[in-house]
Formats: structure tokens, sequence, C-alpha cells
């Protein structure tokens, strides 16, 4: 499991700018996801802007990606991001 806390995808409601370093504030994993996976914050987070929305608050999508282990396996993780209308905060499952 993986927890995400970012500035929000558009530009319009992000509460720091779009080319704010780091866009992720927080990658919190567990402690099987973080032994396994070792992805970067930057990739993480253009996983989640192919899926968000624009919307200032609330739910801002949902989708799958694949993440590969350390061993070179292949993972399909589903992400879902939700909106305080200050950060998106993001919660990635194993499928």
């Amino acid at each position: 499991m993986l927890d995400i806390v970012s500035v929000h995808p558009h530009p319009t409601w992000a509460s720091l700018s779009a080319d704010s370093n780091p866009r992720c504030r927080h990658v919190v994993g567990s402690t099987n996801f973080n032994g396994l996976f070792k992805p970067s914050d930057e990739y993480l987070f253009s996983l989640m802007q192919g899926y968000w929305q624009s919307a200032k608050g609330g739910p801002l999508g949902a989708d799958t990606a694949v993440l590969d282990d350390v061993a070179r396996g292949l993972h399909e993780f589903h992400f879902e991001t939700f909106s305080n209308t200050h950060d998106a905060l993001t919660l990635g499952y194993k499928c």
C-alpha cells in the first residue's frame, strides 16, 4: 500500500506552483511496498497526472498502473486521488 500527498495537478488549484519541487510532498509506503518497490516521486506523479481531473475538490480520478519491483517483476496497482482543495491525496494498493 502507498499513500501520497502532492500538489494539486491543475495549476489553477495548486497550493504550490506546478513547477514546485517536490511535487510529491509525502510518499509513505507500507513496509512490504518499501521493500519491493523503489519508484521515484516524479514517476508516481506522472502516473497520477494521467488520470487526474481538474476539479477543485473531491474525487480527482482513479486508474490502474503497473509498477516493477526490485526483481523486475510486474505488479498492477490501483490508484485513487482525492483533493481537499489544498492538496491531492492518493492511495495506491496492489490489485
